[in-house]
């Protein structure tokens, strides 16, 4: 299955909060495909560390990169044709993941 972690479920399971259950680490951590970060949930970190309300100890452009290739996460484009696979995707609320199965568009960002 192939995830993609919404900007708290990221940031959650990146330090170790308790915040995120240990079910929904066990997943991530178990992912058989794709893990994914959005490029969106990067601007929203830059944003809401822009504001104050996300304490880094260097800017994001500098964190990120080696952040998602220790936890073996790609960062996902935004494009337009994302958008129509979208009515696929299964959403699971309860643990802030959202599980997508569109091996189409992941396969271009997807180690092999």
């Amino acid at each position: 299955m192939n995830l993609l972690l919404d900007t708290h479920a990221f940031l959650w399971f990146m330090e170790g909060s308790e915040r995120i259950s240990q079910r929904a680490r066990d997943g991530i951590e178990a992912a058989g495909g794709v893990r994914a970060l959005s490029v969106a949930s990067a601007w929203e970190m830059a944003i809401k560390a822009s504001l104050g309300k996300l304490a880094l100890a260097k800017p994001l452009s500098e964190l990120l990169p080696p952040l998602l290739a220790e936890a073996g996460i790609e960062l996902l484009p935004i494009e337009i044709a994302t958008s129509r696979g979208s009515r696929r995707c299964h959403f699971f609320i309860a643990i802030r993941l959202i599980a997508c199965l569109r091996p189409r568009h992941l396969s271009a960002t997807s180690r092999s």
